[in-house]
Order: C-alpha cells, then sequence, then structure tokens
C-alpha cells in the first residue's frame, strides 16, 4: 500500500489553504453541545458501500485519539439508506456523498441545483436528467474554481435539508459514491465525501478532527484503501497503518474519556 505525504498533524490542518476548498478559511468559535461525553459514539456505515466502511473506521480511530470512546454499527440491510439515520436516536455519524444524499433528502432542490451550477461557472449546459458534458470536461479540473464552488454550492443545500439536530463537516475534495453507478443525477452533481454528525455528540475537537481527516484523504488514499480491505478482517489493521502513516497525533479534547 501506497502510504501519503504527512506524518504529524494536529486539528490546525484543516483550515489550510492546501486542501483546496475554502469553507472554513475563517475559524468561528463554536459552543461545544455535549450532552453527555460518556456516552459512546455510534458510527453507521452499509456494509454495501466499502468506501464508507473505510470512513466509518478511520473516524473511530479519530474519535479514540481525541479521547473518545465510539462504536461502528455496521448495517446489513440495503433498503437502510443514510436518510433513515436522521430518526434514529442511536447513529451520531456517518459519511454520504453530497449529490447523492441530496437527491435522496430534497429531491426538489436538486433541479435548482444543477441551474445554478450548469447556468454560472461551468461550461456545460444543464438540461433536465442529463448534462451535455462530464462534470470532468464541465469544470476542466479538479481544484478548478468552478468545481470547488459547485462542491461547496451542493454542500450548502444540502446542509439546508438537515434536521436541526445535525451538521455536516466541509466537503471532502475526494468524491465517493462510485458503487451507485445508476444512480439519478449521479454523473451531473458533485459526490465529495462529507460527514453528518449530531451535534449534542461532538465537540469542537472531535468535529475538527473530522474534518481533517475529510479535508485530507485522496481519491487515490481511498480506493488503495478500500482495495487493501476486501478481506473485512483486515479492515482495522490497513485503516490503522494509513493513519499512523499520515496523522501520527490529534489533541485530546477536554472532554477525553479514553
Amino acid at each position: 500500500m501506497r502510504f501519503s505525504r504527512f506524518r504529524t498533524l494536529g486539528v490546525a490542518i484543516v483550515c489550510s489553504a492546501a486542501l483546496g476548498l475554502s469553507a472554513c478559511s475563517e475559524v468561528e468559535p463554536r459552543a461545544d453541545y455535549i450532552s453527555d461525553p460518556k456516552v459512546p459514539i455510534t458510527i453507521a456505515a452499509r456494509v454495501d458501500r466499502p468506501d464508507h466502511m473505510v470512513m466509518a473506521t478511520l473516524f473511530q480511530r479519530v474519535l479514540y485519539e481525541t479521547g473518545y470512546e465510539s462504536t461502528v454499527r455496521v448495517v446489513a440491510d440495503p433498503a437502510e439508506e443514510p436518510e433513515a439515520w436522521f430518526t434514529d436516536p442511536t447513529v451520531d455519524l456517518f459519511t454520504v456523498c453530497t449529490g447523492s444524499m441530496l437527491v435522496d433528502t430534497a429531491p426538489q432542490m436538486v433541479e435548482p441545483l444543477l441551474d445554478e451550477i450548469y447556468g454560472g461557472t461551468s461550461s456545460g449546459k444543464h438540461t433536465t436528467g442529463h448534462t451535455t458534458e462530464s462534470p470532468a470536461s464541465a469544470f476542466e479540473t479538479v481544484g478548478d474554481p468552478g468545481d470547488v464552488a459547485a462542491a461547496e454550492l451542493t454542500l450548502e443545500t444540502l446542509a439546508g435539508t438537515l434536521p436541526d439536530a445535525f451538521e455536516t463537516t466541509d466537503p471532502s475534495p475526494t468524491s465517493g459514491c462510485n458503487y451507485d453507478t445508476g444512480y439519478q443525477y449521479q454523473e451531473e452533481l458533485p459526490q465529495n465525501l462529507v460527514a453528518i454528525f449530531r451535534k449534542t455528540k461532538l465537540d469542537r475537537y472531535a468535529q475538527d478532527a473530522i474534518t481533517v481527516i475529510i479535508r485530507l484523504i485522496t481519491e487515490e488514499d481511498l480506493e488503495e484503501l478500500v482495495a487493501d480491505t476486501r478481506d473485512p478482517s483486515t479492515l482495522r489493521e490497513v485503516v490503522n497503518a494509513w493513519f499512523d502513516a499520515n496523522i501520527g497525533h490529534m489533541e485530546k479534547s477536554p472532554n477525553a474519556r479514553v
């Protein structure tokens, strides 16, 4: 397995300009809403979505590093979609892809969003149900300002549809949900990975640490981690090796319990 660039990182990396997205360019103080830090965090992931299983295992390691106990709830039922977890009081944290999640949670918002994306900075033209160009050609290159703007606009739209109890991290530069090849609007909407979390369960230390992972992991990293964990018994070992090679250390929360 190839491991990449960084060895020891604190949560300050979260707003590094080198990571390409501008959503956290200003750090604002946040209240800590922790209702009971002794209660373990439950991370949900569907077993048929290997990239989300990898991210759930990474989040478990991150929470351990910041001082929180957590468990990964592996969902075997393919009919159980992430939007169901909003009404499940036992689920606190999960990964989604911005575009696919928006289609599930607020399909009425999709067409206006596509009109705004493709009628603005991109060169592609949106028509109902399809585009004349793929996202890669419409936005030219990953990291192009139009691509970043589309990712942030999609996240902003998604965040506005969430229940009050939940919040999102900044979007990852990495796209996911490649298994959903037949998904409506799969090729039109940005599919950046993002974590959704219950605000009463994660303090700012844990939130920042989760955001570090979301913004740091590359598409190549994620693809390699998925490939190297086809045997589920290796998942934790492989993910921990990636974490040790790329992160190494994170700041403990004052609410730490582990």
